[in-house]
């Protein structure tokens, strides 16, 4: 319902979210982007508590008791059409509707059948039920980060009254970018290259902030710089507007004036906060960041020469890059010029990585591979010298991959129909305030857009979080007309009758909405807390810690698959030591008395392994390793009949998901057909079949081990099962 209302001094609850938005926008970027467990945990959990004290406060304790009022937002639609999209992919279904949605996941699932052959039930993949998502832990830890960027989006659009307010959120971002740049500029020049206590190992002699990688800074700036500049042009066309010249002396007079005025000084002291951050952006090295920047600074211009009455902000907008040009070359730019000029390079690597995502795009088209499974699912198509990514460095096609291009276009759609809204708004609106900051939050939307085509800025928690923000700001400054004494928006507004029984379900509801999040939130932290998986190279962190720290682990979150792999890892630790002769006799002892056995210790690991297995089927490794274990069990009865099958199966299964880029992987799997060769019949063709095996993965081995090291390996293990120098030359390259 469209409803215009004049803004009024907050309550208290009010100012607590408030300001609370403001101390999660200052300290997300501040917390190395937020990239870490601890950071982007805390970030999540204000939110979900923000957005909960909002919601019930909204429900039980307004004074219209009977309805509830929320702003209304083009974006909503797109927000929950993706969240369908990622509850989907979560979801358990049947099989004939994965062989629908995707064939591709329907056949890995039959190859994955049986996973469990320890318990005796395997079950079947044409009759048990199985998700899109390959693995679902990572599916629901990036969309409870998704969910906090949806929750800044609603907050910052509720909770912005004013425009004292608006103001107040903006000048926060501007000085965090200048705090940014100045710490980044001083650890620098200063040669400590430190970020609180951590000095940064992998960009030394780039300004990089508070950020681990300079192009995730230059990816923060791209978004504040725009802001800053829109923040100018609204303040400076505001005093314009006010300024009548009737005589040269009037005209002297009203320029004194205009020198002399507090609004002047703070754009002023905004314009050099500007420079020293364009400067920044030109000492962090990032070719994307500067380019895109430059992109979008140039297309602001633009829309500024479409506006009448603000032509003249296009010449702001050029001066303004110039001066940033001229001081970074005072400063000092010479590498990051040289680093441009490298720029075809760079290039050609990025679009050979997202080259090789397009078939995976392919093999997924309708809903993708599942979210946060990119890293898991890329190498079956890897390049040669991209074994294993984390990410694809380009955004868009990430999410094409993990989302499918139904989630791809809901991205596309959401972002260029808000786009269309705010650039309607600017053509229609002649208010400098709303003209200026909508400009800016414009082109720090198209610059992050370019970027995240070279990039991963947008998995980097603190810029997607900033993004989040800017959106909101641009949606609330084109929707609010300012009067000599008030200010008023125009935005819709959605109210939502409710009596007491509604309240109390929706009450219900959302407590049960919070319950899932925040114990999902506090379960992955406090995982990790005892066992570290999410890579943290700020924290020297024990990334093998004892079986009691990880059996805690698994007890908070038994979903994450690297747990269950490192249960197995440590459990073989000891295992092994009763082999070692420094460890034997502790060994010996704890099976005197009856507190470790080692066939109990077998099946402990391969249980441990089974299960990561079956949360994250992906993982060559697992099923690797998992081979190998069931080959220990060469003593059962039924080894021969059972175990070694499964052995077979499982290493069928590693060659499958190992995408055949890695020389190591193609090593191990040389080395256990080699073994399993000499475990059949000479006479039965399944030994021949089981010796080309071993070949063809050595070779392959020997083709991808660029260093030459392997060679020697492949003779050593070979000569153990076969001492023939004819047989041995068989698995060489020639």
């Amino acid at each position: 319902m469209s409803k215009e209302r004049k803004m009024v001094k907050g309550k208290d609850s009010d100012r607590f979210l408030f300001y609370g938005v403001l101390s999660v926008l200052v300290l997300a970027p501040l917390a190395f982007g937020s990239v870490h467990v601890w950071a982007y945990s805390f970030v999540e959990l204000c939110v979900s508590i923000l957005v909960t004290v909002f919601l019930f406060k909204r429900i039980f304790c307004t004074r219209k008791y009977h309805q509830i009022e929320l702003v209304s937002s083009p974006v909503y639609p797109f927000f929950l059409l993706l969240s369908i999209v990622i509850i989907i992919q979560l979801l358990p279904l049947p099989p004939s509707w994965i062989k629908s949605i995707s064939p591709v996941t329907y056949t890995d699932r039959l190859k994955l059948s049986p996973l469990n052959i320890l318990d005796g039930s395997p079950g079947s993949s044409t009759t048990t039920w199985f998700s899109l998502s390959y693995y679902r832990h990572a599916t629901i830890v990036e969309a409870l980060k998704i969910l906090s960027y949806m929750g800044i989006y609603f907050l910052v659009l509720n909770t912005v009254k004013t425009r004292k307010q608006l103001d107040t959120i903006i000048y926060v971002l501007i000085l965090v970018g200048l705090f940014e740049t100045l710490y980044g500029i001083g650890q620098t020049f200063s040669g400590k290259q430190k970020i609180w206590w951590w000095t940064n190992i992998y960009d030394r002699g780039w300004v990089t902030g508070t950020y681990i990688n300079r192009n995730h800074f230059a990816g923060y700036l791209e978004m504040i710089l725009p802001l800053s500049f829109g923040f100018m042009v609204a303040h400076i066309g505001r005093k314009d507007k006010k300024r009548r010249w009737t005589s040269k002396r009037s005209r002297i007079r009203s320029i004194t004036t205009y020198f002399q005025d507090q609004v002047f000084s703070r754009m002023l002291l905004v314009f050099s906060i500007s420079v020293s951050m364009g400067a920044g952006l030109l000492l962090s090295g990032s070719r994307g960041g500067v380019i895109c920047f430059a992109v979008a600074l140039s297309l602001t211009g633009i829309l500024f020469l479409l506006k009448r009455g603000f032509r003249r902000h296009s010449v702001f907008s050029m001066m303004l890059g110039l001066i940033i040009l001229f001081y970074g070359v005072h400063i000092g730019i010479e590498k990051t010029i040289k680093r441009l000029e490298q720029s075809e390079q760079g290039l050609r690597g990025r679009l050979e990585i997202t080259g090789s995502v397009i078939p995976m795009v392919m093999d997924y088209p309708v809903l993708g591979v599942g979210l946060g499974n990119f890293t898991h699912a890329y190498t079956r198509y890897s390049l040669k010298q991209f074994s294993s990514l984390n990410h694809a460095h380009n955004d868009w096609v990430e999410a094409a991959s993990e989302l499918g291009l139904c989630g791809l276009a809901i991205i596309l759609s959401g972002f260029v129909y808000y786009l269309f809204i705010l650039v309607r708004g600017f053509l229609k609106r002649n208010d400098p305030y709303a003209i200026g900051i909508s400009g800016g939050v414009m082109a720090g939307m198209v610059s992050i857009a370019l970027h995240s085509f070279f990039d991963f800025n947008m998995h980097i928690p603190a810029n997607p979080l900033t993004l989040s923000a800017l959106l909101g700001i641009g949606f609330i400054v084109i929707k609010m007309e300012r009067h000599s004494t008030y200010d008023r928006f125009f935005y819709r507004t959605r109210r939502i009758r409710l009596n007491t029984p509604a309240r109390i379900g929706l009450g219900c509801l959302l407590a049960l909405a919070v319950f899932f999040s925040i114990s999902g939130i506090v379960r992955h932290f406090m995982g990790e807390a005892y066992c570290n998986t999410v890579p943290n190279s700020t924290l020297n962190r024990d990334k093998s810690p004892p079986v009691e720290e990880i059996r805690k682990a698994i007890s908070w979150d038994g979903g994450n698959a690297e747990y269950w792999y490192k249960l197995a890892r440590e459990s073989m630790r000891i295992r092994d030591a009763g082999y070692r002769t420094e460890e034997r006799e502790k060994v010996q002892e704890a099976a005197r008395e009856g507190m470790w056995d080692r066939k109990e210790c077998q099946m402990e690991i391969i249980r441990a392994l089974e299960e990561a297995v079956r949360l994250n089927p992906l993982k060559a490794e697992y099923h690797q390793r998992l081979g190998w274990e069931y080959t220990y069990l060469w003593q059962e009865p039924d080894y021969h009949r059972r175990w070694l099958p499964a052995a077979d199966l499982c290493m069928e299964r590693a060659a499958y998901f190992a995408g055949g880029k890695d020389p190591r992987i193609h090593l191990d799997l040389g080395n256990y057909w080699i073994m399993r060769s000499k475990t059949i019949d000479p006479a039965s063709p399944e030994r021949e079949a089981a010796w080309a095996k071993a070949c063809w993965h050595y070779k392959e081995a020997q083709r991808l081990d660029k260093r030459k090291r392997l060679k020697h390996e492949i003779v050593k293990y070979v000569w153990m099962f076969y001492p023939d120098m004819e047989l041995v030359g068989q698995v060489l390259v020639k």
